[in-house]
């Protein structure tokens, strides 16, 4: 599933049979029953605004006879595939049911008590529906929220107030800054200067591509950076026609985008919920928090190298098969004449940009990333650089409630103490050093990570991993960055992060044509990371 920021991600452009089933109209035709959907169609110059139509709701005779006839039409394979489909929702909301009262109600738990218990069958269920998807991952957040305090693990007070995390709220006031500096067009502005100037050559628009992303990633989420560029890209593309000519060249464009936003967007708190996410579950749990620069500290020493790796690993497995730059380079001096010089706006975003990160970095142990993520927000707004209807479309609020579920998730299963139970009974058994239990931490979020959404990953392994800061006397914030920072590393499958979501839903991207080497940069991120682990972490703490 996709990073929080990644519900609903783009459908795929090809083979997508069946669309005349649930093709939106404006109208519903008939006193037949409709109910409404909406489309959000991705275009090549930006997103426009989301179409909504009507789709039939069929009652179970048209249902039966849809059945029959994809029975005598498709044959049988497709229609066993349909009837998956068609229970795939029902099925694993039940197997959670019976997971939770399993593991509710085992007597095989005894060195549990009723109510760790129970936390840990919301846990268990939290887990299956964040890694099959079967409910959107905000909704299996709402629902945390609502089992914790119903079966009296937490009061309804200690549940709600950890929603107002300050790793939520920080998140919030971020993805309010993000929303400015795309509403206000710095951000396009920096991707079209530095693609002008520094892609004079199909290689250098290759690393320039690249490296633009990375930047991006630095400051703004990862999910706005793939949303603002692959418009772009698409529209670049076209401009050199290189959906006839160039196929192997527009592969690695793309593919440099999505691996670019992926690579950049581990360094900072900025690039990612995940990172928040983490830094907000230890601090609940542990006590200890992370500053801005401090958490850049931990991660530049995986960062940088995968950088290097992934670009590596790019122009290794992409050929580059394009003579002319004509037509890309006028398609760009043209749009960069169309945005016109710099506003006042866009410069006073910058500032605002800028004012914040110098306050986390002297004054954010002071007052919390959080406050000073919120002013950012609020003067964005007192300036009048964006509007409040502009903001809001880059606001994630779903991610938002997950976060809240998942830190007072892992809250219950701290103070029920099934957190450590789960470390002491599953990870002490495979490992008796702590240079091993970090390694292993960090194998399983890498591997996670390709599997389900790297936000849920860190909801996942974090409450297991941190009390192996007892058990191993390792440092709280070793095991946050452990698991974060694997956890965003995710270079093979569409459903770990809207970066990869987008540029297979561009068309031209085959899952053969990043399988091997995603595997090769994952196997190298990970020998990164236990070596960073081993020899570098423990001397930052």
């Amino acid at each position: 599933m996709t990073d929080p920021t990644d519900e609903g991600g783009p459908a795929q452009p090809d083979g997508a049979k069946g669309l005349e089933e649930s093709k939106p109209s404006r109208e519903p035709p008939g006193d037949e029953e409709f109910v409404p959907v909406q489309t959000v169609i991705v275009g090549t110059g930006g997103t426009p605004p989301s179409a909504v139509g009507y789709r039939q709701r069929l009652s179970p005779t048209q249902v039966r006879a849809k059945l029959a006839r994809r029975l005598g039409e498709q044959g049988a394979v497709r229609t066993i595939s349909y009837i998956v489909r068609r229970l795939r929702k029902p099925l694993i909301l039940a197997a959670g049911a019976l997971l939770f009262y399993l593991l509710s109600t085992a007597p095989w738990l005894g060195a549990l008590d009723p109510v760790g218990r129970k936390t840990l069958g919301v846990f268990g269920v939290a887990v299956l529906l964040w890694m099959t998807g079967a409910l959107p991952m905000m909704v299996t957040g709402l629902a945390v929220l609502l089992l914790i305090p119903l079966l009296g693990i937490l009061t309804p007070r200690e549940t709600f107030s950890l929603v107002t995390n300050d790793a939520a709220v920080f998140v919030l006031g971020v993805f309010i800054l993000s929303g400015a500096l795309i509403e206000t067009g710095v951000t396009k502005r920096i991707a079209l200067l530095l693609m002008e100037k520094f892609g004079h050559s199909p290689q250098a628009l290759l690393v320039t591509v690249f490296l633009t992303n990375v930047l991006l990633s630095f400051f703004i989420s990862e999910h706005a950076v793939a949303a603002m560029m692959f418009p772009i890209l698409l529209d670049l593309a076209r401009a050199i026609q290189l959906v006839s000519r160039s196929q192997t060249y527009v592969k690695g464009l793309i593919l440099c985008a999505a691996w670019g936003t992926t690579a950049g967007g581990i360094l900072t708190l900025l690039g990612g919920g995940r990172a928040p996410l983490a830094v907000g579950m230890m601090k609940e749990v542990t006590g200890v928090g992370f500053g801005f620069f401090e958490w850049i500290k931990f991660s530049a020493p995986v960062t940088l190298p995968i950088i290097a790796g992934a670009y590596v690993a790019l122009r290794l497995s992409m050929k580059v098969d394009l003579a002319s730059m004509a037509g890309a380079r006028q398609y760009l001096r043209q749009q960069i004449k169309d945005i016109g010089p710099p506003r006042v706006r866009e410069v006073v975003c910058v500032g605002i940009l800028g004012l914040c990160i110098l306050l986390w970095a002297t004054l954010g142990e002071q007052y919390g990333m959080a406050v000073i993520a919120l002013l950012g927000a609020v003067l964005v707004f007192v300036f009048g650089i964006a509007s409040w209807r502009e903001v809001e479309a880059n606001v994630n609020w779903g991610i938002y409630l997950m976060y809240g579920g998942a830190i007072c998730l892992a809250q219950a299963l701290s103070r029920t103490g099934v957190s450590s139970w789960v470390s002491e009974t599953l990870i002490t058994n495979l490992v008796d050093s702590p240079a091993k239990a970090v390694f292993l931490v960090s194998a399983l979020a890498l591997i996670l990570t390709e599997f389900m959404s790297n936000a849920a990953v860190v909801a996942v392994l974090l409450p297991v991993a941190l009390p192996l800061s007892q058990l191993y006397g390792i440092d709280p914030r070793v095991l946050a960055v452990a698991v974060a920072i694997p956890a965003g590393i995710n270079f093979i499958f569409p459903i770990a992060t809207p970066a990869n979501a987008i540029a297979f839903s561009s068309g031209f991207l085959r899952m053969r044509d990043v399988l091997l080497p995603g595997l090769i940069l994952d196997a190298f991120a990970l020998v990164v990371i236990a070596v960073v682990g081993l020899l570098i972490w423990p001397q930052l703490v």
